[in-house]
C-alpha cells in the first residue's frame, strides 16, 4: 500500500526524470529557467528547504510560474482564496519526531530536546515523514480578489536586469574587480562554451 510520503516521493522522482530527459535532449544553461526571482515559500512568507525547495523550484520552471510562493488548501481558505478549477497539488515533505514515555503519552520533541541525557532515556524517539500538498499562489484566484497582495508578490520576486548589451551577466562592482585585478589572486578571463562539473 502507498502512503503518502510513498507518493510524494513517487511525484519527486517523476520530475526529477523529466527534467533529466528534458535537459539530455536540449541541454542548454542554465539547468533551472525560472521566471521570477527568491526561493520558494509558503504564502507566510517561510522558505521551504531541503528537496522541497529544489523540487519547487523544477515544479515552478516546469508549470511556468513567475512567483514560487504555495500555499495549503487550508492557507488558501483561511485566506479568502479558492484553487481554479482543475488544478492539481504538489506534495512537499518534512521529517519530524513522536515521543512518547514508557506508557505510550506523548510530548513534543521541542520539550524532548530541553530534557537531560538521563531523563531523555525514559522516552523513545520515532521519526516519521509527514507530507503536505501545495499549490503556487497562481493556481488560486489571488489576482483577481487579492490584486494589491499579488502586485507586492510580484515586486517582492522581480528579477532585476543584470545583463549587459551582449546578455551577459553584469554586476558592476564584481565587473570592476576583475577589470582591476583586485582579488587576492589574479583572474583570468576566457570565454568558453563548456560545462564542468
Amino acid at each position: 500500500m502507498d502512503t503518502a510520503s510513498d507518493k510524494a516521493l513517487q511525484r519527486f522522482a517523476e520530475l526529477m526524470i523529466e527534467k533529466i530527459k528534458q535537459v539530455e535532449d536540449n541541454w542548454q544553461k542554465p539547468w533551472f529557467g525560472i521566471k521570477g526571482g527568491g526561493l520558494p515559500q509558503n504564502i507566510e512568507g517561510r522558505t521551504y528547504n531541503g528537496v522541497n525547495s529544489f523540487m519547487l523550484f523544477l515544479l515552478s520552471e516546469k508549470e511556468q510560474y513567475s512567483l514560487p510562493v504555495y500555499m495549503t488548501f487550508m492557507q488558501a481558505k483561511d485566506s479568502g482564496l479558492n484553487i481554479l478549477k482543475g488544478e492539481k497539488s504538489f506534495p512537499v515533505i518534512y521529517w519530524n519526531f513522536s515521543v512518547r514515555d514508557k506508557n505510550g503519552k506523548k510530548i513534543p520533541f521541542d520539550v524532548y530536546k530541553n530534557l537531560d541525557k538521563n531523563e531523555q532515556q525514559e522516552y523513545k524517539v520515532t521519526p516519521f515523514l509527514k507530507t503536505y500538498n501545495v499549490f503556487n499562489v497562481q493556481q488560486t484566484n489571488l489576482q483577481e480578489t487579492k490584486p494589491e497582495k499579488w502586485e507586492a508578490l510580484k515586486e517582492q520576486f522581480k528579477i532585476p536586469a543584470i545583463k549587459d548589451e551582449q546578455g551577459m551577466l553584469t554586476v558592476p562592482l564584481i565587473d570592476a574587480m576583475v577589470r582591476e585585478q583586485q582579488w587576492i589572486c589574479p583572474i583570468y578571463y576566457k570565454e568558453g562554451n563548456s560545462a564542468y562539473h
